[in-house]
């Protein structure tokens, strides 16, 4: 609507009032830069969690394929790691955390920062519980394979063994490179579920922008008012002449 206004001197005031334009509220986080995101989901995104989750894929691809190789070469002995298949299903767990965390760094969201803490929190009790146990199986390993003679040699004549190779080296080395692997995912796991709690917690949402928005008034003069106001004094002029 155009209210119309009208002023004793015979000037005729038109008042256009615009739709006010949300196009600029209703932007997709995507298209904002690092600078654009709330301070909340800016904490977020310093915590470098697209590297992280990048290490978190690395770490678990690396647990999966050595864990096929324990499995593989513990297949005549009891061994907790290889009964409980410990390095796939925590290798699984680091590969979906680690893309959680990726996706939340590419497009910020509350939602999909929620998502990546917790799984991240999983995968920290997941580490915490390896670590327990790689602790406890290296001992083990060591009793086992020791016990025995287990050697693999290369024959090039009648009682003559030339490279003789002990399994047990091996084993413990690769139980080792998953124990420290299992401590690097930890610390990533804990440094991400910061990051993330630092984005939920009510405490970061207490720096507010109050914006105040000032609408003017309108107010229309009882435009029939003012001619029937006029016209008596009209009719008094014509009279006295």
């Amino acid at each position: 609507m155009v209210p119309v206004e009208s002023d004793p001197s015979s000037f005729v005031i038109i008042s256009r009032v615009g739709a006010q334009d949300h196009s600029a509220e209703t932007t997709d986080t995507s298209s904002k830069g690092p600078t654009d995101l709330p301070k909340p989901l800016q904490t977020f995104i310093s915590g470098e969690p697209e590297v992280l989750g990048v290490i978190q894929i690395f770490t678990g691809i690396i647990h999966i394929a050595l864990g096929i190789v324990l499995t593989m070469s513990l297949r005549s002995y009891f061994d907790v790691v290889r009964e409980s298949g410990l390095p796939l299903w925590t290798g699984i767990m680091y590969i979906i955390s680690g893309a959680l965390s990726v996706a939340a760094s590419n497009n910020p969201t509350v939602g999909k920062v929620r998502s990546s803490m917790a799984v991240n929190i999983v995968c920290c009790v997941f580490a915490g519980v390896a670590v327990i146990i790689y602790c406890i199986a290296t001992p083990m390993l060591e009793h086992i394979l020791g016990r025995g003679i287990v050697l693999y040699c290369v024959c090039y004549e009648e009682n003559l063994c030339e490279g003789s190779f002990h399994p047990q080296t091996v084993v413990i080395g690769i139980v080792s490179i998953l124990f420290i692997l299992t401590v690097l995912e930890l610390c990533v796991c804990l440094s991400n579920s910061i990051f993330g709690c630092r984005v939920l917690c009510r405490t970061s949402f207490n720096e507010m922008t109050v914006v105040i928005y000032q609408s003017a008034t309108l107010t229309t003069d009882h435009s029939s008012s003012a001619p029937a106001a006029m016209k008596p004094s009209q009719n008094d002029d014509d009279a006295e002449a």
